[in-house]
């Protein structure tokens, strides 16, 4: 979606309406769960499954449900981008030098006479006197939003047009929108080792940990809802400081993702029937149990079979016949969905609702169980029909052949 300038109108006073129309709109669904940017992915993937049909079969996949809100965003006209979905404003990039372009790279703690990221940010927050497109609160997303913006469905860049479009050289901000196809740093640390920062790599969509002191390039935001029901944060609450180029000796606080905490906190509701629900989302989520049968915490599948192999799509089958819960209606997770109940706070990255009160023989109706490893999705890699994407308990995101035995954690609800 992007606002058209009407002839009677200048273009501030246009910008001015959308942006009201925006803040009208997030009032009207301020009650209401926020229903997750879509993976972006159109294109379904048939399996081979355990079930008698010779050959693969259509599945009830990422791009065959498109669960989540389309991706839909507008131009202000001002080098900014706004989310429709999440409310986050993003910078825009460029082609021609300066503090937007592309290729710059910065450390996200460097040596103290190294450039870092929050060298970067202060310089953006104090642009033209009043800071880029007039506001001085932009900061470095944190790792699910930065996330946020992968479109699984395109070529590299994997981003959605209005962040690479009109991109040639000496291109600004405001003329065109340019994406490297690099690895972007976010505010958020790796809680199993702090000398790391969570990534987001725009080649491939990956999400994953790297070396603080690497140069990365980097994408402002601003704004976004703290509130119950937006988008959800990363739970992180450890501050974390860097080594910046500022005068100042030593590492010094930053507006990390632990001291921001931008999002809304992760909240979790038990419905007493093995199902948690997500109260940010509105997801009704499978517990877990480790007593054996559909929903033990061990059990693996393969994404596609030989027709032999059990796989997901078997399993989910099976729990849909079942009516867990009460409900038919259960699906596998897209890689956003996945992503969106993990906790960066913790070492193991999941809130304490999927894993508390777990002993052996407990079901989920008693106790809540996580295997601490790597969770298919419903996405598919789209550079490679044979591998999906998977989460693992780290907080990750990262595709891998689907004849591959990974846990699975089935949900339902949110936009169909």
């Amino acid at each position: 979606m992007k606002f058209q300038r009407h002839p009677y109108f200048s273009a501030s006073a246009t910008r001015a309406l959308a942006v009201a129309l925006i803040l009208a709109l997030g009032q009207v669904g301020a009650a209401a769960a926020l229903d997750l940017p879509a993976s972006g992915q159109t294109t379904a993937y048939p399996a081979d499954k355990n079930d008698a049909i010779p050959g693969a079969v259509a599945v009830p996949d990422d791009g065959t449900l498109q669960a989540g809100a389309n991706l839909s965003y507008v131009d202000n006209g001002d080098g900014t981008v706004t989310d429709l979905t999440t409310g986050l404003m993003w910078e825009k990039k460029g082609d021609n030098g300066g503090l937007h372009d592309k290729d710059n790279a910065y450390a996200w703690s460097g040596s103290g006479t190294q450039e870092t990221v929050w060298d970067w940010l202060d310089d953006v927050n104090v642009e033209g006197g009043t800071g880029f497109a007039g506001y001085n609160d932009w900061r470095i997303p944190n790792a699910k939003e930065l996330e946020s913006l992968v479109d699984f469905q395109q070529s590299p860049p994997m981003i959605s047009v209005p962040f690479h479009a009109g991109c040639v050289a000496g291109v600004s901000a405001l003329q065109g929108s340019c994406t490297a196809v690099a690895v972007y740093a976010s505010s958020t640390t790796w809680a199993r080792s702090t000398g790391m920062a969570w990534g987001v790599s725009f080649y491939e969509g990956l999400l994953f940990p790297y070396d603080k002191t690497s140069g990365l390039r980097v994408r402002a935001v601003r704004g976004g809802a703290s509130g119950p029901g937006g988008f959800p944060a990363t739970g992180q609450t450890t501050a974390y400081t860097a080594n910046k180029n500022d005068g100042i000796p030593g590492a010094v606080a930053v507006p990390d993702d632990g001291t921001l905490r931008a999002g809304s906190p992760l909240s979790f509701t038990d419905n007493g029937n093995g199902t948690l629900t997500d109260n940010n989302t509105g997801l009704v989520w499978e517990k877990k149990g480790d007593g054996g049968g559909l929903h033990d915490k061990d059990n693996s599948y393969w994404w596609t079979g030989n027709g032999i192999e059990e796989t997901v799509w078997d399993w989910l089958d099976d729990i849909n016949q079942e009516g867990f819960g009460g409900f038919a209606d259960w699906r596998l997770p897209n890689a956003r969905e996945l992503l969106s109940i993990a906790n960066f706070q913790n070492q193991w990255a999941l809130p304490a609702a999927f894993n508390s009160g777990c002993s052996p023989g407990v079901s989920p109706l008693s106790g809540s169980c996580a295997f601490l490893g790597s969770y298919w999705t419903s996405t598919t890699r789209a550079s490679s029909g044979f591998s999906a994407w998977y989460a693992d308990l780290y907080g990750g995101l990262a595709p891998y052949f689907k004849a591959t035995n990974f846990r699975t954690r089935a949900v339902r609800g949110g936009t169909p």
